[in-house]
């Protein structure tokens, strides 16, 4: 595995002088000014999902009760399985105390992150955790979960590298009718406690408010690459890197950027441009994605990024700046993979077929869905209220005998998915089999999620779904609407 530094000199182009020692040229500091930028975006996308929230306060727990649906705005690609159950983290002067109910069978993930989103501490359904108690805790030496060496009644400690972080909690809602008010059960049965930890604070406590302030927020006279950087000088001198070996080379990145780390203050060097240095952060992870190490081909041209580069981003800032963009707080790997297909344009009177070779093979505990988002990254609002398709929906194969339930767990064989316009209603014998795509067609585009995938899923060993674009199948029953 390559580090930051050797990506910023082979593949990047980008002098490593501008991370080693003092800029001494205007070159050098447009280098760093990049890096900075690329570095310090996932704290502006953690400010962007506190405000979704209005007034908040941290080691609380705020729940979604609905799964998510077309009215949804707030992040883009959402998921529509599970409700979240959100916690912004301040391990400044504290540890917290989890506990946690009896989840049954039920898919579920408590993962935390750090102040730049990465996965570093899941406990969950996929890695078999057990009810009770477990302890957050700053510390940045044992980074993860913790099973040995554990005092009192926890179950595991979960170490975090940064004193501010966030958790969102998922959980699955089941097809049943009124499962949603389980859920909503567990989600009360959660419970954050603070534990003092009698030692000096590493950090000021987090006022979540910061976010708010003029300078952190994008306008007429503030670029986001201004607020970027202005928010990355209030908060990296209290959240260090995750790797121990960059925690040498960053400060020295973030001065050469114009950030002061004594007074939390960013100044732009002279003669830098900031359009330019937001440019070299997308052509940094371009550059990065190209590697043929870095995405994983799963045939009939689905493909997801390496597991080196998803969730938990280590030294590879290019794909944690990314992710922050498109699609924050990926979980890691074990956890979840979300195979994608190239965008889709449907045509008013056309449909795309989802040819699958068999059933997903995923792990006891997890689940797998088929997502369509129309040219915005939303759901798409349908007259089914259906917005993704998967083990948990009344899939039937072509001989009309269920995919999953009434004992038909231990069948298998390939089964076909209908992405079709809202407005062109198929035949009877398709509804279970359709996902909803927008009136009038369009340009969409999909994400498979495989919630504890076996190894065959990425192996080679499953074959992906042929994707067919073809003419909308109407039948004597299908209206158009």
């Amino acid at each position: 595995m390559m580090d930051f530094l050797t990506i910023c000199a082979v593949i990047l182009a980008f002098p490593v002088s501008s991370v080693l020692s003092q800029c001494l040229t205007t070159e050098c500091a447009q280098n760093a000014l990049a890096l900075a930028y690329a570095y310090g975006f996932p704290l502006y996308a953690y400010g962007l999902y506190v405000r979704r929230y209005g007034n908040v306060t941290t080691n609380t727990l705020y729940h979604q009760r609905a799964l998510t649906g077309a009215q949804f705005t707030g992040v883009v690609r959402p998921n529509a399985d599970t409700v979240y159950s959100t916690t912004f983290v301040d391990l400044s002067e504290n540890d917290l105390e989890l506990e946690v109910p009896d989840f049954g069978d039920r898919y579920w993930v408590w993962p935390f992150s750090d102040a730049y989103a990465n996965d570093v501490a899941n406990i969950g359904s996929i890695s078999n955790s057990t009810p009770g108690k477990y302890l957050v805790r700053y510390d940045q030496t044992n980074v993860g979960v913790q099973t040995e060496k554990v005092k009192g009644d926890y179950k595991a400690y979960l170490n975090i590298p940064t004193p501010y972080g966030i958790a969102i909690t998922r959980i699955l809602v089941k097809s049943e009718l009124n499962d949603i008010e389980a859920v909503n059960d567990l989600q009360d049965q959660l419970n954050i406690t603070l534990v003092p930890r009698y030692s000096p604070p590493v950090a000021p406590a987090f006022n979540l408010s910061l976010f708010n302030n003029t300078a952190f927020v994008p306008s007429a006279n503030n670029s986001l690459a201004q607020a970027v950087l202005s928010l990355t000088a209030a908060l990296a001198p209290y959240n260090e890197p995750e790797a121990p070996q960059d925690r040498t080379w960053v400060p020295q990145l973030l001065t050469n950027a114009g950030i002061n780390l004594a007074n939390n203050t960013w100044t732009q060097p002279s003669d830098t441009n900031l359009t330019a240095a937001q440019a070299a952060a997308n052509a940094s992870y371009n550059a990065l994605s190209t590697l043929p190490s870095y995405t994983i081909d799963l045939g009939n041209n689905w493909t997801s990024t390496a597991s080196s580069i998803q969730g938990d981003f280590g030294s590879y800032y290019q794909a944690r700046y990314r992710t922050a963009v498109v699609g924050y707080l990926a979980l890691t790997a074990e956890q979840v993979i979300y195979p994608s297909f190239p965008n889709l344009d449907i045509p008013a009177d056309g449909a795309v077929l989802f040819q699958f070779s068999a059933k997903p093979k995923i792990k006891q505990g997890g689940f797998w869905s088929l997502t369509v988002y129309n040219s915005d990254q939303y759901l798409v609002s349908n007259t089914l209220n259906r917005y993704a398709i998967g083990d948990r929906s009344n899939l039937t194969y072509s001989d009309g005998t269920l995919v999953y339930g009434n004992g038909t767990d231990d069948a298998d064989g390939p089964l076909e998915v209908l992405l079709q316009p809202n407005d062109i209603v198929p035949p009877t014998n398709w509804t279970g089999n359709w996902l909803p795509a927008p009136d009038g067609g369009g340009v969409v585009s999909v994400t498979l999620r495989w919630y504890g995938p076996e190894d065959s899923m990425t192996n080679g060993d499953y074959v992906y779904p042929k994707v067919t674009l073809i003419d909308a199948i109407r039948g004597e029953n299908a209206t158009t609407k």
